[in-house]
């Protein structure tokens, strides 16, 4: 069986020689000057689709994480160094601590105001990123400190 005839080579013409195609206007032309052109319009800002809320220990503190009236959704002892991050789909957790001096919240990767003293117990903190971020927390969100240990009056 014969090989099939070989096709011409295209002949391209140097770059040089190339001249841009002006695009096709139905109005009279426009000035081409930088300030004509418009320029294109900024993107709008990447809303964050992960979790806005993250919660980082400086020292043991109990930490329980839960919707009003609901299961919790995170109850455990965390450690110096140990961190989570609030799930951004649930709407209304609240935040309780044993120590509010060593868990440390921050919104969009910046820290919030502190929680209260070392020790402090710190109750049901609502966890919504835009009032956290004005470091005003609610009237009705007070820090308890710990109750004083019993003795047996030796």
């Amino acid at each position: 069986a014969a090989a099939p005839p070989a096709a011409p080579p295209i002949a391209t013409p140097p770059l040089a020689t190339l001249k841009p195609v002006p695009p096709a206007s139905s109005g009279p032309a426009a000035p081409a000057s930088p300030a004509a052109s418009p320029a294109p319009a900024p993107a709008a800002p990447a809303v964050a689709e992960g979790p806005r809320i993250k919660l980082r220990a400086t020292a043991d503190a109990w930490v329980t994480i839960r919707p009003k009236g609901g299961p919790a959704v995170f109850n455990r002892l965390m450690h110096a160094g140990d961190t989570w991050s609030v799930p951004p789909n649930v709407p209304g957790l609240l935040l309780t601590t044993g120590n509010a001096g060593a868990t440390v919240l921050s919104v969009d990767n910046t820290p919030v105001v502190p929680l209260g003293a070392p020790g402090t117990v710190f109750r049901e903190l609502p966890l919504d990123p835009d009032m956290l971020k004005t470091g005003h927390l609610p009237p009705s969100v007070r820090p308890r400190p710990k109750p004083a240990p019993v003795t047996d009056g030796d």
